[in-house]
């Protein structure tokens, strides 16, 4: 592998290998499952919890037990011998497509993110703007009803009002009925009573003196030292 440009560690100690795991943080890190010390059971899981970096379990013999072992390790990916370089490559190669697709699935789900929380923003503020509109419109509407109530009010005054006319016309109609009445007995009583009572006034001024004529006459027939000249 140092010969295709990879920095190569191994280490056959498990203390040393834990150490040098923390100390370089592999990219990746190859287990041999049958490590003579029983504890390499037992790397995976400490391993998983110190660094992020993939781990291969992979056996070099070709024995029943290592064989067995490798088989039941729940562990994957696994190399079966004979392991070479080729194979280990396309592995990683594997690993590199695998963690893009993966880096690229993360991308969507965060672009996914960014617009769920886009779209989030977009439904606030549309819902804003809706609660804008609908104060809006429900103050159009107070204005509208108050406008129309006002209407409303204008109009009872003004019919009040009317009806007030219509009232006062209607009394003096009935004042105008009681004039008209009141001329009719005027021009009666003229009609009626103070021209014959002229008429009478007049004849009995005539009558008087007409007699207060008579007794002149008289008084001159009979006056002595006159001779009558007929």
């Amino acid at each position: 592998m140092g010969k295709r440009n990879f920095e190569v560690h191994s280490e056959s100690d498990i203390k040393e290998a834990l150490v040098k795991v923390l100390e370089l943080k592999p990219d990746y890190i190859f287990i041999a499952w049958d490590h003579p010390n029983p504890k390499v059971n037992q790397l995976p899981y400490i391993i998983s919890q110190a660094t992020t970096a993939p781990a291969v379990v992979y056996i070099m013999s070709n024995t029943k037990e290592a064989s067995r072992r490798l088989n039941i390790c729940k562990i994957e990916p696994k190399l079966y011998p004979p392991i070479s370089g080729p194979a280990i490559e396309r592995l990683i190669l594997k690993f590199g497509k695998n963690a893009e697709q993966a880096q690229q699935q993360l991308n969507r789900l965060k672009a996914n993110a960014e617009s769920q929380k886009n779209l989030a923003e977009v439904r606030k503020n549309l819902l804003a703007n809706l609660e804008a509109e609908n104060d809006e419109i429900t103050s159009e509407i107070s204005v509208i009803e108050a406008e129309k109530a006002q209407e409303v009010n204008e109009q009872i005054i003004r019919n009040k009002s009317i009806d007030e006319k219509n009232n006062i016309l209607q009394r003096s109609a009935k004042v105008n009925l009681s004039s008209d009445i009141i001329n009719e007995l005027k021009n009666s009583f003229e009609t009626k009573v103070k021209t014959p009572l002229e008429e009478l006034l007049e004849n009995l001024a005539a009558a008087n003196e007409i007699s207060e004529s008579e007794n002149t006459a008289s008084g001159i027939i009979i006056q002595q030292g006159f001779e009558n000249p007929e």
